[in-house]
C-alpha cells in the first residue's frame, strides 16, 4: 500500500492510501482466505474490499476506509502507475500501539462493537491489532462521552467467503502451523443504535453488493446467513444486553465484555498482559543489578 493524493474536478486534494491491482491480485491468500472459502485461483480481494465499504455505508456505522478504483498517474520509475484502489488513509494509532486506556475508552469500546458487527456479516477473520485505526479527539470539558472517536478497519480482503454461516466460526483458534482466525464471537453488548442497523439491512440489499462486485452466490448465501444469525442472536436477551447509546461508559458494559466477544476486550488483555510483562522484566533487570 502506498501514499498518495487524490483530486476530483471541484474537490480539495485528500491523502489516501493506494494498492495497484497488481499488488492485489498477487496477494497470498493465507490460511485465513483458505478456510473461509475465497478462491486460490481468483480471491477478487478488490472485489471484497469495495463490498465491505459497501455494507459498512449501509449500517451507516462508518468504521470502513471510503473504497473506490482509481488510477494512478505517477510512481517511482512508474511502476505504480495504473488501476488500483484508492482508500481513505486511516487515522490515528494502529490497535496494537494503544494502550489499556485507551481501549477503555467507552466510545472506543462502541466503535470497536460497529466494527465487530460489520465483521461478523462480511465474515471478516483477520481482524487483529494491525488491522484497524482509533483516532481520539478529546472534548474540551473533559467528558469522554464528549470526545470524538473514530475507528478504522484496513485490509478488508479476506472476508466474505463462502464456507463462514456464522460468525461465532470466526473466532480466535489455532492450528498446528499457529494459525488461526483472529476474530471473536458475536457481540454480547450493543446498543438500540446498531440494533437498528443490523436489523434494518436486508437479504437483498446484501446479495446486491455482493453480486454488483461480482462475488459468487454461494458467497452470497454465506453473507446471508451470517446476517440471520447475527439477527436471532441479538434478539436473544438472554445472548444480548442491549443498551442505550449514552450508556457505553456504564459498569452494565464492564459486565458484558470479554475476549472471546468483544474487540475491544480481547485487545485490553493482550495490553494489560504486555504492560505486566514489561513490569517484571524490568523488575528482574532491577534485582539483578
Amino acid at each position: 500500500v502506498y501514499d498518495a493524493t487524490v483530486a476530483k474536478q471541484g474537490q480539495l486534494e485528500r491523502p489516501v492510501a493506494f494498492k495497484p491491482m497488481p499488488l492485489l491480485s498477487q496477494h497470498n491468500t493465507g490460511w485465513v482466505s483458505d478456510k473461509s472459502g475465497i478462491d486460490v485461483n481468483d480471491p477478487k480481494f478488490a472485489q471484497r474490499n469495495l463490498a465491505t465499504y459497501e455494507i459498512d455505508k449501509s449500517l451507516g456505522f462508518n468504521v470502513a476506509p471510503q473504497t473506490e478504483i482509481g488510477i494512478s498517474q505517477a510512481g517511482r520509475h512508474n511502476e505504480y502507475k495504473g488501476l488500483g484502489l484508492i482508500m481513505d488513509k486511516a487515522q490515528g494509532k494502529m490497535g496494537k500501539d494503544l494502550s489499556s486506556d485507551e481501549l477503555a475508552h467507552p466510545l472506543v469500546r462502541r466503535e470497536l462493537t460497529k466494527l465487530q458487527i460489520l465483521d461478523a456479516i462480511v465474515g471478516q477473520g483477520d481482524r487483529h491489532g494491525g488491522n484497524y485505526f482509533v483516532h481520539i479527539i478529546p472534548s474540551n470539558d473533559g467528558n469522554p462521552l464528549n470526545d470524538t472517536v473514530t475507528v478504522t478497519g484496513i485490509d478488508n480482503d479476506q472476508c466474505l467467503g463462502q464456507k463462514i454461516d456464522n460468525p461465532d466460526q470466526l473466532v480466535y483458534a489455532k492450528d498446528n502451523a499457529h494459525k488461526g482466525f483472529r476474530g471473536v464471537r458475536m457481540p454480547k453488548i450493543i446498543d438500540t443504535d446498531m440494533k437498528k442497523a443490523i436489523n434494518d439491512l436486508k437479504p437483498d440489499v446484501l446479495e446486491k453488493i455482493l453480486d454488483d462486485h461480482g462475488l459468487s452466490q454461494a458467497e452470497v448465501t454465506a453473507a446471508q446467513n451470517r446476517l440471520s444469525a447475527l439477527q436471532k442472536h441479538i434478539a436473544d436477551n438472554t445472548k444480548t444486553t442491549v443498551i442505550d447509546p449514552k450508556d457505553w461508559n456504564s459498569k452494565t458494559v464492564d459486565d458484558n465484555l470479554d475476549k472471546d466477544s468483544s474487540y475491544a476486550a480481547r485487545d485490553f488483555e493482550q495490553r494489560v498482559a504486555f504492560q505486566q510483562q514489561l513490569k517484571d522484566k524490568l523488575a528482574d533487570v532491577g534485582s539483578s543489578s
